[in-house]
């Protein structure tokens, strides 16, 4: 995912600076890329590995990151789309442990959380049935309870879900700030920004870059978490998506407590998220993207009509007095892989070279599963659950 234009909402206004690379360097473990899952990664390998270089191109969290989603919650829709049961339980405990790491991780660098209500709706009476046959399901895989309720507070949907469970809410441009910060102070990890790898020669025993100011940096393993940017390394076949996020200006009336509605009819990617400060984030309208896109003029008119769409969408949901006018707005591009989750693996023919890509908007939850397989996996030892993620894995899991 990286942005393609409007202003972030949850950019922080005052950013470290990083210094670029301006000597060669030797380390054990390289990381290219400053997003999320960069430094997620560093984070786990830097409590094992003794020396950790982050080589970020452009600025350190502002590519993918800058515009992840701040919901961190596990994507049941996603996991029960796998054909074993067994499969589906195995995966579902690594992604519930991840959830659990978060929180610790998130405790350790200082960065606040909540964990709030979360509901499914939808303005469609005839998606009652679905919606049972979901409740149901959820429950019996994964012990996740669900109500049909009619109403939830503030809103004017028509059949809703209220789920047992919470879900974790974060600032991610704090956490990126926090935790680089972080990682910096453990004094075996050294972050560079502006400083782009142009050459990668992996070798038997280490691989040697060069960077586009000719410093040369050398290290044992080296893992590429460049976001979008790794389909020019990786041969994986992925749909590309451009995602519209809308933040109104502070609501006047009350729409109740803090509180993200996923649209049942959107598979998990169109969210509203109603914030403390008063603010409301409607994320959705994804859009399949095709060479007509590259036209700046239809590009231009098309943005202008996806946000003008999820504002009126957002309007017609909470029926307030007022109409709601739009605040900041802003888009992304992502990447969906066949089954919706993330890309982590070793590099078929590019020896001591790993992979980690998060598509979509489990950004975070995936970096920490990522994170945690990397740390055994730069060191030969492979855990049974890299299978649900490996580069081939349509083979292994089936479509």
């Amino acid at each position: 995912m990286k942005i393609v234009n409007g202003n972030v909402f949850f950019k922080q206004k005052n950013k470290e600076v990083y210094p670029y690379l301006v000597e060669n360097r030797t380390c054990n473990i390289c990381i290219i890329g400053g997003g999320l899952s960069s430094l997620i990664t560093a984070y786990f390998l830097s409590k094992k590995e003794k020396d950790v270089i982050i080589v970020e191109k452009n600025i350190i969290g502002y590519g993918q990151s800058l515009g992840a989603c701040s919901i961190a919650d596990i994507d049941l829709n996603a996991i029960t789309k796998l054909k074993k049961r067994e499969d589906i339980m195995k995966l579902y405990e690594v992604y519930k442990e991840a959830r659990s790491d978060l929180k610790k991780m998130l405790d350790e660098i200082g960065v606040k959380y909540n964990e709030i209500d979360k509901y499914s709706y939808t303005n469609k009476i005839m998606q009652k049935g679905n919606m049972q046959k979901n409740i149901n399901l959820k429950s019996q895989l994964f012990n996740v309870g669900g109500e049909l309720i009619d109403k939830i507070e503030g809103v004017d949907s028509v059949l809703n879900i209220k789920w047992e469970d919470k879900t974790i809410v974060l600032n991610p441009g704090e956490m990126i700030q926090k935790l680089a910060k972080y990682l910096l102070e453990k004094q075996n990890v050294t972050i560079y920004e502006n400083t782009e790898i142009v050459n990668v020669d992996p070798q038997y025993e280490i691989v040697k870059m060069v960077t586009n100011n000719n410093f040369f940096i050398t290290a044992n393993k080296v893992v590429y978490a460049t976001g979008m940017d790794v389909l020019k390394t990786i041969d994986v076949n992925v749909m590309t998506y451009q995602k519209y996020t809308v933040v109104t200006e502070k609501i006047k009336e009350n729409v109740g407590k803090e509180k993200v509605m996923c649209n049942f009819n959107a598979d998990g990617g169109e969210y509203i998220q109603f914030l403390n400060s008063g603010n409301t984030v409607i994320t959705g309208e994804d859009t399949k993207i095709n060479m007509k896109m590259l036209d700046e003029n239809y590009k231009e008119s098309m943005d202008t009509s996806k946000y003008t769409k999820l504002i009126v969408q957002l309007n017609k949901l909470l029926d307030m007095s007022e109409y709601i006018d739009k605040g900041m707005c802003y888009s992304t591009i992502y990447a969906k892989t066949f089954d919706m989750l993330p890309i982590i693996d070793e590099i078929e023919c590019m020896p001591n070279c790993f992979v980690i890509c998060s598509f979509g908007h489990g950004t975070i939850l995936n970096g920490i599963v990522g994170g945690k397989i990397l740390r055994n996996a730069v060191n030969g030892l492979f855990t049974k659950e890299v299978r649900f993620f490996r580069i081939g894995r349509e083979a292994c899991i089936g479509k």
